[in-house]
């Protein structure tokens, strides 16, 4: 199941699949394999081993349904997804956390104007994590801050800190916001790092665009059903 050398594009599909956990799951189909099965069967047990991952890549969650049990951490790993970067994107997580703060599967992933490629897959390491760093990541972080940014937030944010009450009023209004923006600022850059993924496999899969983008949609869909229940039991 190798492409992006010899030219061979893989042929990419979604669909329900029984667990041996007697749960279904929407599941990446590359050339007729559920992707948990690829994993399972091609990641050897030195590997695992070398990373403690005692467990199996069967019955993982996949990451992009809409079904993490935080809003924001759904909404971030859409707009990894929809990125027109090179970039490593979560695809599973760990079935029993339903987060990201567990066992994390990504893919790194590339595009061009007629392809999509998945060149290997690994699994975040986050021993160097800091969720107190993530917490002064979002709008109080100058440094990070775009053009838009500075337009949005400038006049308000420049010269206070996490314990001034302007910052306190405007957090509790604004919590997702804020969420939202430490992800991007402090989860995204560490999750690009190469000392913090621990590669597990190359795949070298290569998606004709029109095939991967089907099944985008697909998953959009899903996603957006999934958020719609989110929003109504929340509510």
């Amino acid at each position: 199941m190798t492409g992006r050398n010899q030219g061979i594009l893989n042929r990419l599909s979604v669909k329900l699949i029984q667990t041996r956990y007697h749960y279904r799951e929407w599941y990446w189909i590359i050339d007729g394999i559920p992707i948990v099965n690829y994993l399972e069967e091609h990641v050897k047990q030195e590997m695992k081993d070398k990373i403690e991952f005692q467990g199996s890549f069967l019955g993982l969650m996949n990451a992009w349904t809409g079904k993490l049990i935080d809003k924001v951490e759904n909404i971030f790993v859409w707009k990894l997804v929809e990125s027109m970067e090179e970039i490593n994107v979560p695809i599973l997580v760990c079935e029993d956390d339903c987060d990201l703060s567990c066992i994390v599967i990504v893919a790194h992933i590339r595009k061009d104007e007629t392809y999509i490629y998945w060149d290997k897959i690994g699994m975040v390491d986050w021993r160097n994590y800091s969720f107190q760093k993530e917490k002064r990541s979002g709008v109080l972080w100058i440094e990070a801050y775009t053009e838009e940014d500075y337009d949005k937030y400038g006049a308000t944010f420049l010269n206070i800190s996490l314990e001034d009450e302007e910052y306190k009023d405007w957090y509790a209004s604004h919590y997702e916001e804020e969420m939202l923006k430490c992800k991007q600022n402090y989860m995204k850059p560490y999750i690009q790092k190469e000392e913090n993924i621990h590669w597990l496999i190359e795949t070298n899969w290569k998606f004709e665009k029109g095939n991967y983008d089907f099944m985008i949609e697909q998953y959009r869909k899903i996603f957006s059903g999934n958020m719609k229940k989110f929003m109504e039991k929340g509510s």
